[in-house]
C-alpha cells in the first residue's frame, strides 16, 4: 500500500510539473517563430478561464511581433512583422505562462526562456559536403587512410627480420589536394620491397548519385534533418550503376619514388589513375561489410636517376645507367571485407580481410635491384605484378583511430627497383578512423 501511495504521489508530482521551453525554431526569412514546450499546456479536461501568457521576443532588441496563438499540438506560434535574417540570435522570454495539467485547475509558470540561432544558407552546402566526405572516406583503401602504420616481423625464404609498412595522407584542408608518403621496408632480402614514394595527389571524386546531391541544392532554408530526408528519398530511385558504385575518382599525382634505405634509384614521376569504388554492402545482418575498388586504367611517366656508385658496383658503365625515361601502364583491383562488433562487448572489435593487387607494364627498361650482386641492374620490358593480402584484427578503438594485429602475405615487386618479394609479415598496426 505504501508503495502504491508513493507511486501515486510521484505521478501526481510529474503531472503537476511546470512546463519549460524545450525548443525554439526560427528559419531564415520566416515570419513565424515556433516555441515548443516539454509538457502539455492545456489539460484534457480543463474548462476554466482562458489561458494567457506574457511571451516576448527580447532578442534581437526592438524586434516587433504580431499575434501569437497555440496550435493543436500545444506549440506557441509567434507571428512577426518582419522576416528573420539568417544567422541572428533569437531569444524568447515568457514572463508568465498559464497552463493546465490533467486537473481542472489553472496554474502559472514564470520566467521561461528559450534561445536559438536562425540557420544560415550554408547548411545545405555543409550537409552536402559532409555527405560527400562520408562517401569518399568509406571508399578509401588502407593506403589512402590519413595514417596507416604497421611494424612487423617479416619471414622470407632467406630468414626473418623486422620491417615497417607506413602510409601517411594528412588532411591539410585544401580541397581535393592531399600530400602523401608511403614506405614498405624490411631488413630481410626476399621480403624487402625497397619502396618509398612521396608527393601530392589531386583527387576529383565523381559521385554516382549526383541526382540526390542536385536535389538538395538550394535547400539552405531547410533544417539539416530535412535536407538528409530529401537526399535519402532521391537515393531510392538511383540507377543500377549508383546502387553498385559509390562513385569513381580521377587521381593525378606528382611524386618521387625512391629505393627505401640507400636511395640507389630515385624516380621523378607523374601519374594519373581512374578508379571505380563500390558502395558498402551489408552482410550478416549488417554486422559484416564489403567494399571493393577497381582501377581499369592508370598511366605513370617520368625520369629515373640511378646512383652512379651503385651502377659501378654492378659493373655497369655510367653511360649505360643514365637517366632513363619511364612510361608504365597500370591496372589493379582490391577489396575490404570486415566484421564489426556494434555492441562493443566482444574482445575483437573488428576483423578485416583486405586484398590489393596491381599490374604494371613497363614500356622501357628501368633500373632494377639485383639480389645476387646487391646492386642496381636493368629490368626488361613487360609486366611487373604485386599483390598483398592482409588479415587485420582490431582490439581497440577511439575517436582518433583503431589498433590491433596484422598478418600479411606479399608477393611481387614494386617501383622503383622492382625488388622481388615473397614473404609473410606479422605485427602491430594503427590506422586513422575516418571510416567508422
Amino acid at each position: 500500500m505504501r508503495t502504491f501511495i508513493l507511486l501515486a504521489m510521484t505521478v501526481a508530482a510529474a503531472l503537476a510539473q511546470a512546463p519549460k521551453i524545450k525548443t525554439v525554431r526560427a528559419l531564415p526569412n520566416a515570419t513565424t517563430v515556433l516555441v515548443i514546450f516539454d509538457a502539455p499546456i492545456r489539460g484534457n479536461i480543463y474548462t476554466g478561464p482562458p489561458l494567457t501568457n506574457d511571451c516576448e521576443i527580447t532578442e534581437p532588441s526592438g524586434f516587433q511581433r504580431g499575434d501569437f496563438f497555440f496550435d493543436s499540438t500545444d506549440r506557441l506560434r509567434v507571428l512577426l512583422k518582419a522576416p528573420l535574417r539568417p544567422g541572428i540570435d533569437v531569444k524568447v522570454v515568457c514572463g508568465t505562462l498559464d497552463y493546465a495539467d490533467s486537473t481542472t485547475s489553472k496554474k502559472t509558470a514564470t520566467k521561461l526562456t528559450g534561445t536559438t540561432t536562425v540557420e544560415t544558407l550554408v547548411n545545405a552546402n555543409a550537409t552536402m559536403l559532409a555527405l560527400q566526405k562520408e562517401q569518399r572516406d568509406q571508399a578509401k583503401k588502407s593506403s589512402e587512410k590519413d595514417i596507416f602504420a604497421s611494424g612487423f616481423v617479416t619471414t622470407a625464404s632467406s630468414g626473418t627480420a623486422g620491417g615497417a609498412d607506413i602510409s601517411v595522407n594528412p588532411d591539410l584542408k585544401i580541397p581535393h589536394l592531399t600530400p602523401f608518403i608511403q614506405i614498405k621496408k624490411t631488413t630481410q632480402e626476399g621480403g624487402d620491397a625497397k619502396h618509398f614514394e612521396a608527393g601530392a595527389r589531386y583527387q576529383a571524386f565523381f559521385h554516382s548519385n549526383r541526382k540526390a546531391f542536385t536535389a538538395i541544392r538550394g535547400m539552405g532554408d531547410a533544417r539539416p534533418g530535412d535536407i538528409l530526408a530529401k537526399f535519402n528519398e532521391e537515393n531510392l530511385t538511383k540507377s543500377a550503376y549508383a546502387r553498385l558504385f559509390a562513385g569513381s575518382s580521377l587521381d593525378v599525382a606528382a611524386k618521387m619514388e625512391g629505393a627505401a634505405g640507400g636511395f640507389e634509384v630515385t624516380n621523378i614521376v607523374g601519374d594519373a589513375a581512374f578508379t571505380l569504388r563500390s558502395n558498402t554492402a551489408g552482410l550478416l545482418k549488417n554486422r559484416g561489410y564489403f567494399r571493393g575498388f577497381m582501377t581499369p586504367f592508370a598511366i605513370e611517366g617520368g625520369q629515373s636517376h640511378a646512383n652512379q656508385q651503385a651502377a659501378a658496383a654492378a659493373t655497369q658503365t655510367t653511360a649505360k645507367i643514365k637517366p632513363d625515361w619511364i612510361t608504365r601502364y597500370k591496372t589493379g583491383l582490391g577489396f575490404r571485407l570486415f566484421f564489426k562488433d556494434g555492441s562493443g562487448n566482444s574482445l575483437l572489435q573488428r576483423v578485416e580481410l583486405s586484398g590489393e593487387g596491381a599490374l604494371r607494364n613497363l614500356f622501357f627498361e628501368e633500373a632494377m635491384w639485383d639480389a645476387t650482386t646487391k646492386a642496381i641492374s636493368k629490368t626488361g620490358k613487360g609486366v611487373r605484378a604485386y599483390g598483398q593480402l592482409d588479415l587485420k584484427i582490431y582490439v581497440g578503438e577511439n575517436d582518433r583511430g583503431k589498433f590491433g594485429l596484422k598478418l600479411s602475405y606479399n608477393r611481387g615487386s614494386l617501383p622503383p627497383v622492382f625488388a622481388k618479394v615473397k614473404s609473410f609479415q606479422f605485427g602491430f598496426l594503427w590506422e586513422s578512423n575516418e571510416d567508422k
